[in-house]
């Protein structure tokens, strides 16, 4: 069994997953965002579920809402003596790689402070640490039943990049080069016996999604359980004809990892597509509604009473919203949210 929780983070990603190799409880984090006034909801997990070993550690890519969280992260695991096999990243090889991806010298200190941490402490934590791309001739191993494909990014992307070829748009902090989202990775963890996956997007762009479309970078065969809707919903992101290749069943599930903000997230537009299409819509938002599927249309109002009516502290009792799924090992999913 795969059990996968998309912690309430806020504007940002946390994801855990879990599974079973060898009679071992196993655990992987994709990102970590820290919330205001230092909480690290992933520590906390960590804590409530006595984790002594965390197999991979994977940043997506270098945006403060994905990485702002994991220096603390090492330290507590540095202190605590838990072990970690691999951090995983796209930051390339090279400082420059760090520099561009910000835009706030702030931002620029605490994300070389991060890799400067990883340099230094490396052999402390046992930890191989190795940047992700989509041309490495393997798979992210978990067990005999399990396995994730690195889909993204690949040289296109890195190039794209390079080339800095978005402006500056709404939709990221000032203190992100919407840029980096080229860096994103996109990763699907699938079944090796039975035709079913997962998709972690991340902050990938619309050109990613229409390249792996193209390229056929997943068998029309194999059924989606349960999707990340990238980017938090953004529209720009959105690259409906992957989405529409996509071989879905009753029970495919869509996530959106969103909290209070002035981009828009999601876009109506996109949560709208997603009802049409026939998946079962799930948010990460602090109200702990999620978007049904009882009407074929969604309001602007939906929108506002579902995703943006927060309490007075929208930090208490974040753990409420977690979504987590638990998936078997023929497909089945039961939900807990």
């Amino acid at each position: 069994m795969i059990k996968i929780s998309f912690l309430n983070v806020g504007q940002g990603d946390s994801i855990v997953f879990q599974w079973t190799a060898n009679n071992k409880a196993k655990i992987g984090i994709l990102d970590c965002n820290l919330l205001p006034n230092n909480v690290n909801r992933t520590i906390e997990y960590l804590i409530e579920n006595n984790i002594d070993e965390i197999e991979y550690l994977i940043l997506s890519h270098p945006h403060s809402d994905h990485y702002s969280g994991f220096l603390s992260l090492l330290e507590y695991c540095y202190n605590k003596k838990i072990s970690i096999k691999y951090f995983l990243h796209t930051c390339g090889q090279v400082p420059e790689y760090l520099k561009s991806a910000v835009t706030s010298n702030e931002e620029g200190k605490k994300l070389a402070k991060l890799f400067q941490y990883l340099k230094s402490n490396r052999k402390a934590l046992n930890m191989e640490v190795a940047v992700l791309q989509s041309e490495l001739p393997f798979s992210l191993p978990l067990n005999q039943d399990f396995a994730i494909d690195i889909l993204s990014p690949s040289e296109i992307e890195r190039e794209d990049y390079t080339r800095q070829a978005l402006p500056l748009l709404v939709g990221e902090s000032r203190t992100n080069n919407p840029n980096a989202n080229y860096l994103s990775t996109i990763l699907k963890l699938k079944s090796l016996s039975n035709n079913w996956f997962v998709l972690f997007t991340s902050d990938a762009e619309k050109r990613t999604f229409k390249r792996l479309k193209n390229n056929q970078a997943i068998n029309e065969e194999e059924q989606l359980l349960v999707g990340q809707i990238p980017h938090h919903g953004a529209k720009r992101n959105h690259y409906a004809p992957f989405w529409k290749k996509i071989h879905k069943i009753d029970s495919s599930i869509l996530i959106v990892s969103v909290g209070e903000n002035q981009y828009g997230h999601p876009s109506n537009d996109v949560i709208s597509f997603f009802k049409k299409e026939g998946f079962s819509i799930y948010s990460t938002l602090n109200t702990g509604k999620y978007f049904n599927n009882s009407s074929s249309n969604i309001s602007s109002s939906e929108i506002a009473l579902n995703m943006f009516s927060l309490p007075t502290n929208p930090y208490l009792n974040m753990k409420e919203n977690d979504k987590v799924f638990n998936i078997d090992f023929e497909g089945n999913i039961s939900v807990f949210s």
